[in-house]
């Protein structure tokens, strides 16, 4: 599996890094380079997600709806 895609607009090379847990493409980035090895050697490892940060950023969201569940059963539908 492909972890990122080069493409070129005009003369540019642009970097689309791929989410490793939903293996969707995220917003492209430029390598503000003519020169396709040089934007290659941009994309560092540390680069390169290796986990989902929107999954990190939606853990206080499904902690609210895990109370909300609970609340519910306590209290009955309203």
């Amino acid at each position: 599996m492909r972890r990122f895609y080069l493409f070129q607009r005009g003369s540019i090379w642009y970097i689309r890094l791929k989410n490793p847990v939903t293996g969707k493409l995220l917003t492209a980035k430029s390598s503000g380079t003519a020169d396709k090895q040089e934007a290659e050697h941009s994309v560092s490892a540390s680069s390169i997600p290796t986990t989902c940060q929107q999954e990190e950023e939606l853990l206080p969201m499904k902690t609210i709806a895990k109370f909300l569940e609970r609340f519910i059963d306590v209290f009955g539908n309203f």
